[in-house]
């Protein structure tokens, strides 16, 4: 197959609704992205990215690409943690890719985080595929 190399600057803002009851608040999001690649390349670049920002390293330089734990991958669903270095909250992501056409990937980004104790995160996760 030909070496393709996608740069994709994904920038996720996680909303979060405080509550009146004074419950804890919960951090969620749903994002949709369609590519024009295959769903194997980035299904093998999602699960790369993640096992290369499991370590610490990416904390100190830039922000919070790092503390991911790959929980389980199959072609078509992808589920990981991530702790969030300030708060040591951890985020759980679930990606499901599918198929749409030949070299159309659809992918379903559905992520959670509960008790989290601030008002605002914002992540910025770059992915490249190849």
């Amino acid at each position: 197959m030909q070496t393709r190399i996608l740069l994709l600057t994904l920038t996720l803002t996680l909303g979060i609704n405080m509550m009146a009851t004074g419950e804890p608040l919960h951090a969620q999001c749903r994002v949709i992205w369609l590519f024009g690649i295959p769903c194997q390349d980035i299904y093998v670049s999602l699960v790369n990215q993640i096992k290369a920002w499991r370590g610490m390293s990416g904390c100190m330089s830039v922000g919070q690409r790092c503390l991911y734990e790959l929980v389980s991958a199959t072609p078509f669903h992808i589920a990981a943690k991530h702790t969030n270095r300030q708060w040591t909250s951890k985020e759980d992501l679930n990606f499901h890719l599918v198929a749409t056409e030949e070299s159309v990937c659809r992918v379903t980004v559905k992520c959670s985080a509960a008790n989290i104790s601030f008002h605002n995160d914002e992540a910025v996760i770059t992915y490249v595929v190849s």
